[in-house]
């Protein structure tokens, strides 16, 4: 419901509260996953963050004005858009032992910004690297984010899910609905953990199809798609809001030039190129509040879609489960480089083990694991996939409906 997975301010201009005091937070053991802002921390004193996991944040932590005694560690930092940690303050950070993925000291350093003590770090794996985009972005394992800017509109969920039952090619659309009536966006990376550095210097197009719906009689007022970088530089294409009108409850193909015409201004932010691409974005804005869009073929070379995401990846590791949210049954998928030990099971808050899904030595190659709900009560769990020195965590969200 909250752009901010947790914010935290001092003072306030209703009464009595102008002169209040904020200190001493102490943030331990949570998964922070697809926020804006992981944690905002604004004239704070004395932040511990310890052994949390930040992953696919917009902003992983934001401190500004006078975070004293702040201490972040033992966190794992997971592929934000823009930043591990940001500090405006003159205040020295203390952020050290913590772990950071992708694991590229270069990459580190750029999402690291302010007085921060980060050194040193835990090492991890090697990085696995995606060097050139997939046939079609809307298919798995391609992962999804919705980025939903503070503003207009009910405070409920988005939702976000694969749409195999409305797809115009491959075996699937992404569908994103949101309550908002504010600047809400669609982030694609690849599967988990694995990073992109895509040269699309020989591209000259970004294709996609789009639907959508919407419950203003106004319709949308705004249409945009970022494709951005590892240091917070990006292009941005800015097409008009007519587009996503002409296409409610009908599929419309876009072809965006990658250099802009009239129909996509290109404009451009901080230092970008196209020979370093890391993800791209669907922004859309409308009048009133509340739309859904579907998004299918997403391309920057001319292909015919499997329903699999099928690009090479570097010592790939991808995982995840499909339908999540899940009524009675989803899917658990996971590639596994080479053969070794695995160990797959789901938790619920407390920590509690609830099952063991997979518990043996199996060799190399793709699996995929049905789990059955059972008499699990709906709410959030978390499940845990390990692989010799690999591990993924990821929520799972189960419901009556």
């Amino acid at each position: 419901e909250n752009p901010y997975g947790i914010e935290l301010w001092e003072g306030d201009k209703i009464a009595p509260y102008e002169e209040q005091d904020s200190r001493d937070y102490l943030i331990i053991d949570n998964l922070i996953e697809g926020n804006v802002l992981g944690i905002s921390s604004i004239v704070t004193e004395h932040l511990v963050a310890r052994n949390n996991i930040f992953s696919r944040n917009k902003e992983d932590i934001y401190l500004a004005d006078k975070p004293v005694n702040d201490t972040i560690t033992g966190n794992i930092f997971k592929s934000p858009t823009l930043y591990h940690i940001r500090s405006t303050s003159t205040e020295l950070v203390n952020a050290v032992n913590n772990t950071y993925i992708p694991m590229i000291d270069s990459l580190i350093h750029n999402r690291i910004v302010g007085n921060v003590n980060w050194m040193p770090y835990n090492r991890t794996d090697e990085p696995r690297v995606q060097e050139a985009p997939p046939c079609d972005m809307a298919e798995r394992p391609g992962v999804w984010t919705i980025y939903a800017d503070p503003g207009y509109g009910k405070r409920a969920d988005e939702t976000l899910e694969w749409d195999y039952s409305n797809a115009k090619v491959g075996a699937a659309s992404v569908k994103m609905y949101t309550p908002r009536g504010w600047d809400v966006g669609l982030n694609y990376r690849p599967g988990e953990d694995s990073l992109a550095l895509w040269n699309l210097s020989e591209n000259d197009t970004l294709s996609f199809y789009v639907k959508t719906l919407n419950l203003s009689s106004y319709g949308y007022q705004g249409f945009t798609i970022r494709i951005g970088n590892t240091s917070q530089g990006y292009y941005q294409y800015t097409g008009a809001a007519a587009l996503l009108n002409n296409a409610k409850n009908s599929w419309k193909r876009y072809r965006i030039p990658l250099k802009g015409n009239s129909s996509f201004t290109r404009t451009v932010v901080g230092n970008m190129s196209l020979s370093n691409v890391n993800y791209v974005e669907f922004r859309a804005d409308t009048w009133d509040y509340g739309y859904t869009i579907w998004l299918d073929g997403v391309q920057f070379k001319a292909c015919t879609p499997t329903g699999i995401d099928d690009t090479p990846v570097t010592a790939t590791f991808g995982s995840g489960c499909y339908p999540n949210p899940f009524s009675d049954k989803t899917t658990f998928w996971f590639d596994l480089p080479e053969n070794g030990p695995v160990k797959l099971a789901i938790f619920d808050l407390t920590g509690r083990c609830i099952t063991s899904l997979i518990d043996q030595t199996m060799p190399a190659g793709r699996y995929e694991k049905v789990f059955s709900r059972g008499k699990m009560h709906p709410g959030i769990y978390f499940y845990r996939l390990q692989t010799g020195k690999r591990l993924v965590t990821g929520k799972i969200v189960t419901s009556d409906e």
